[in-house]
């Protein structure tokens, strides 16, 4: 019975610790950088650094004398392995790679946009490079914007572009807070770990295949051995039988 309850709170654990929300939160406001993480609702801000508390300056410590240490034996230089590892070919390894990409195509979806803020000011010198920047940007807005959608759940969202004359440089404000759960992430890790096993396996199956037929091919020079000791044989007969014939 207690075993029972033991596995029982394991599992609760596990499971509540894969439910916990993991994400990050960055921002580029008024020219200003700022980078926080978050977990399980607690954010962590990484930039700017918060300020320090005040440390009491710790005592100096006396340094220890070290003794010398004795000198290592050289270990003999291992011969380097040419080839790839574990008997994969360059097709193998493109082959991990098309898997890999595929997983994280169908990984988008796990994430989630919590907050996503584009405030594009265009201004330039010229009013023509101006409203040509702002067609542009805005072109490109629309065609990005269904693809994101697509590709990731978006719970908030305020894109806005406009215009000024006035200024001589561009206004460009963008912040995003993203979430997932650790859970989440580790099966994206055990799906691209096992989708690797299995080309890995297959390439050493392919690889064992090979040395089987190799072993029950002859030996390259037993058919040229064969028939020299036959040439030399028939020659002999031919001496043997000349000399009978006087």
């Amino acid at each position: 019975m207690v075993g029972w309850i033991i596995l029982g709170v394991l599992v609760a654990l596990i499971v509540g610790i894969c439910l916990i929300p993991i994400g990050v939160d960055v921002s580029f406001i008024d020219d200003k950088l700022r980078l926080a993480a978050m977990a399980a609702g607690v954010k962590l801000q990484l930039i700017p650094k918060p300020p320090e508390k005040e440390k009491k300056p710790r005592k100096e410590k006396k340094p220890k004398e070290k003794k010398p240490k004795p000198p290592k034996e050289e270990k003999p230089a291992k011969e380097e392995k040419k080839g790839l590892p574990l008997g994969l070919t360059v097709d193998d390894l493109f082959e991990i790679i098309k898997k890999v990409l595929q997983r994280l195509g169908r990984f988008g979806r796990k994430f989630r946009v919590d907050n996503f803020l584009l405030h594009f000011t265009a201004s330039e010198a010229d009013p023509y490079y101006t409203a040509m920047t702002y067609a542009y940007v805005n072109e490109v807005l629309c065609i990005l914007a269904p693809m994101c959608r697509r590709t990731f759940k978006v719970k908030k969202s305020d894109v806005s572009t406009d215009l000024d004359f006035m200024a001589n440089r561009f206004r460009l404000d963008i912040a995003l807070a993203m979430t997932i759960r650790i859970g989440q992430i580790f099966g994206l890790v055990f799906s691209i770990a096992f989708a690797a096993l299995g080309v890995v396996l297959k390439a050493r199956r392919r690889q064992k295949r090979e040395e089987k037929e190799q072993k029950k091919l002859p030996p390259p020079d037993a058919d040229a051995a064969d028939q020299t000791e036959h040439t030399e044989t028939q020659t002999i007969q031919d001496e043997e039988r000349m000399a009978a014939n006087g």
